[in-house]
């Protein structure tokens, strides 16, 4: 992912590629010495990014705190560019991290859920984190027109 232009969805202080970060913290980006663009914004509503922008897009530990979680995946599809790519990381929540956490879904069930949106879904586990590598294929591109 580090040749193309990526978006990294809910960032915070730190992006682990150089990226166009995505928070909805000024205060956190801030702290985000790798972004090339810093965006304020709420991944609850339309991303404000032109239709194919991207290569590629990162969430890391995002997924699993939005009530609209299909509505931000067409919306990361969207802002895809044509076979781009998309990188889900979850994975085991502490105590406190599941305070806040809306979505608990099982693999099976975050699987399913990419699937249904149009995405090519690879998974791996390492570490007890959950790596969805998804690839927007050109047959989904066709629907989007």
């Amino acid at each position: 992912l580090e040749s193309g232009n990526n978006l990294d969805l809910g960032c915070g202080s730190y992006s682990y590629i150089k990226s166009v970060g995505f928070d909805f913290s000024e205060k956190m980006l801030k702290f985000n010495d790798n972004c090339s663009e810093k965006v304020v914004g709420n991944l609850e509503e339309k991303l404000p990014f032109d239709n194919f922008r991207f290569d590629s897009v990162t969430a890391v530990f995002v997924f699993n705190y939005v009530n609209n979680y299909e509505f931000l995946l067409l919306e990361v599809k969207r802002i895809l560019k044509q076979n781009g790519h998309f990188v889900m990381v979850l994975g085991n929540v502490n105590d406190w991290q599941k305070q806040k956490e809306i979505n608990s879904f099982n693999i099976d069930e975050w699987k399913e859920v990419l699937k249904k949106v149009g995405f090519v879904v690879e998974f791996e586990e390492k570490e007890r984190l959950w790596f969805f590598k998804c690839v927007k294929s050109v047959n989904v591109l066709k629907s989007e027109n």
